[in-house]
């Protein structure tokens, strides 16, 4: 079972880091992610919250509405992952969940709001081979699970979950369950790979498409391409599911390059580690530089009485 530590101060934070850090493996690196409220959602991406578990099947309507309603907006988008992340950005649920490669971002999110409740820094290891970047085609195959309708994805949920594999894609594993075998020939395999090819031509004439059953139950690693001042800004990058029947607050070893530990921040220490972070320069505005956000964050600073900047005449 990964540690859990209470954590009452910034300098008892940056000491847990630090041993961390210190017995780090070779070749292994670290995420983290924090949440302002402990336990909440543990670490499941937003379109996965929902309590009757519908709003993962409206993912293709999702994307479909938004990219015929903004076609401006997403004309630099030129793979499923990328329109995944810039939704993401204007807050629309997706399958990937934000992380960073900074301990630090992810405690300000740990102690922002909520300032009632204890927030929470989850520690995310993997080995470095196992980062994909944003035009991979891994990443294309996991990104493109969005786009199955309701009854291929109910189906590869299934399939996932009853092959259940360890999560180290790096670890060669030769055997193949009977759930698995011959997966490749099935109309979901199919489709998925027609998805997949439409971005990188060829991929199906290279890839084990029997293993995609297990690949699946996978959550990927993923460093987006630095072109948003907010990724940049946070050190971003995202964790990428598969399969919804992934449980990633599951298990400690080098097999599970997932959670390794995580921090309870205790929400009486919150607003002094705060103001603490905002002298090192982190704050809303540093980690939203978009305007939107720097007007308002000046405006409450200044106390501003007014609902508008202008009245019309």
């Amino acid at each position: 079972m990964p540690p859990t530590d209470v954590i009452n101060n910034f300098a008892e934070f940056l000491e847990a880091i630090e041993k961390i850090n210190n017995s780090k493996s070779e070749g292994l690196s670290f995420f983290y992610r924090g949440n302002n409220v402990s336990g909440y959602s543990l670490l499941k991406p937003s379109i996965f919250r929902d309590d009757k578990n519908e709003d993962v099947y409206k993912e293709p309507e999702l994307i479909r509405d938004v990219l015929a309603y903004s076609p401006e907006e997403f004309k630099e988008e030129k793979t499923t992952f990328e329109i995944l992340a810039k939704m993401q950005h204007f807050g629309m649920p997706t399958r990937l969940l934000d992380i960073t490669s900074n301990p630090l971002v992810a405690l300000y999110f740990a102690c922002e709001k909520e300032e009632g409740k204890d927030g929470e820094v989850f520690v995310l290891s993997v080995r470095s081979s196992g980062i994909f970047a944003y035009y991979d085609a891994i990443v294309s195959l996991f990104s493109n699970i969005a786009m199955l309708p309701r009854q291929e994805k109910a189906e590869l949920d299934i399939i996932s979950l009853l092959s259940n594999p360890p999560f180290n894609r790096d670890k060669k594993d030769e055997s193949s369950t009977k759930e698995t075998q011959g997966f490749g020939e099935s109309a979901i395999a199919k489709e998925l790979l027609f998805l997949v090819n439409r971005e990188h031509p060829g991929f199906s004439g290279f890839y084990d498409a029997d293993n995609l059953g297990k690949e699946v139950h996978n959550a990927i690693f993923v460093r987006p391409k630095m072109n948003n001042k907010r990724i940049i800004a946070q050190a971003g990058a995202f964790l990428l599911y598969g399969s919804r029947s992934i449980t990633v607050k599951s298990k400690n070893s080098e097999q599970n390059p997932l959670w390794s530990a995580d921090y309870i921040i205790k929400k009486e220490a919150k607003p002094a580690i705060l103001k603490t972070l905002k002298h090192l320069g982190i704050d809303m505005i540093s980690l939203f530089p978009d305007i939107q956000t720097v007007i308002s964050e000046v405006r409450k600073r200044n106390n501003l009485q007014t609902d508008a900047l202008m009245e019309k005449e």
